[in-house]
């Protein structure tokens, strides 16, 4: 028996007499997925969906088939070497191999192989009730696993359970996010622990944080409230401590920062660390649009000169003594050379043989200055 250029091998019986009863497995290997694409326009042109490849498929099909009564159908494929593509995703899935079976209103695949841009995936997980679905995924690459449990409710989705795990990293969390994929709207609530330098693989990240060669590890709290591709838009909260990390080679130990947007575009951050034997502390506001116009107040405390110059640029054995400053400083980042400030400084049983030393500590964090005016030393 043969259609659509398929060879089908047909076992069961039906019986004929007040209805039609079924008990037929029908088996099919090498199926051209093309050659049926028709039966799945239903579900695939929606989405834009190209689909093509081969599969070894078993077809049961279980009970009445006269209607009101509904037969109980189940489909098994093998998927070898598929492929598909959408025209909402820039790059085709291909090499899709692997299990999948539709029965009783789910969909369950395992050890769903595929690759995309180059890298490979498995997938396992399952879909329940299509009308309002449940949805359990796994998906792992060779140094990432990400894990998500999910139900429909109205016009969300509410997620049970995220993970998402790398090699030295891992954050778990609660959420949701809109079935509306054309104004996708994400609420997550996420902790756990983050390692920088894996950070680098995220464009916006990677600059930043080679720029400043910033290098650590640290537990995160992590909430986002707003639309995903609108993220100056959005509520968002987040929580970092570290017990040490490294910017532009300077250790910052029990570090601590929190940055919070309260409201659209309007940022303000809290940070304080264990300094070179003293205390630092940081905060302020930013605001990210026009000028975006910064304040921002800055102490330090007690700072050991004698050990911080082990790790400035310009090595000098006779600095020495003990710092402590309060800054306040405002204007707008995206013109710098507008940015003032004032404040004081201490340094207790100093020695130095520069005078310029004050200058040339104050030019490590503010690089693009005017002026830098002393009033008094004693």
């Amino acid at each position: 028996m043969s259609a659509n250029d398929t060879s089908l091998g047909v076992n069961g019986n039906l019986r004929t007499f007040n209805k039609f009863i079924a008990n037929l497995e029908i088996k099919a290997n090498d199926v051209r997925i093309n050659n049926w694409a028709s039966l799945l326009n239903p579900i695939i042109k929606p989405h834009g969906l190209r689909v093509d490849g081969s599969a070894d498929i078993t077809l049961q099909i279980r009970g009445a088939l006269v209607p009101p009564d509904q037969p109980q159908i189940s489909l098994e494929a093998r998927l070898k070497n598929a492929q598909t593509s959408s025209s909402q995703i820039p790059n085709p899935f291909t090499n899709i191999k692997g299990y999948l079976k539709y029965s009783d209103d789910s969909l369950l695949w395992e050890n769903l192989e595929f690759k995309f841009n180059e890298d490979i995936y498995t997938s396992s997980g399952s879909l329940r009730q299509f009308a309002s679905p449940i949805i359990s995924i796994k998906l792992q690459t060779s140094d990432l696993y990400f894990f998500v449990n999910a139900r429909s409710i109205s016009d969300m989705y509410e997620i049970s359970r995220v993970d998402l795990k790398s090699k030295l990293s891992a954050l778990s969390g609660t959420g949701k996010i809109s079935s509306d994929m054309t104004k996708p709207f994400l609420e997550i609530n996420c902790k756990g622990e983050v390692t920088l330098s894996e950070l680098r693989r995220i464009p916006f990240l990677k600059s930043p944080l080679e720029e400043w060669d910033i290098i650590g590890k640290a537990d995160v709290e992590i909430y986002y409230s707003g639309m995903i591709k609108e993220p100056l838009d959005a509520k968002y909260s987040i929580k970092y401590r570290s017990p040490r990390t490294l910017i532009k080679n300077f250790r910052f130990n029990d570090l601590s920062i929190k940055i919070d947007q309260i409201a659209r575009r309007e940022n303000i951050f809290d940070a304080s660390a264990s300094f070179y034997d003293g205390k630092i502390s940081a905060a302020g506001k930013l605001t990210t649009k026009d000028l975006h116009p910064l304040t921002i107040q800055l102490r330090a405390t007690d700072v050991n000169l004698n050990t911080l110059k082990n790790d400035l640029p310009v090595k000098d054995s006779r600095i020495g003594g003990s710092f402590s400053a309060d800054l306040y400083v405002e204007g707008p980042v995206q013109k710098s050379e507008k940015i003032a400030g004032q404040g004081k400084f201490s340094i207790i049983n100093a020695s130095f043989a520069k005078t310029n030393l004050l200058t040339g500590v104050l030019a490590l964090v503010f690089t693009d200055y005017e002026e830098i005016v002393f009033t008094d030393a004693r």
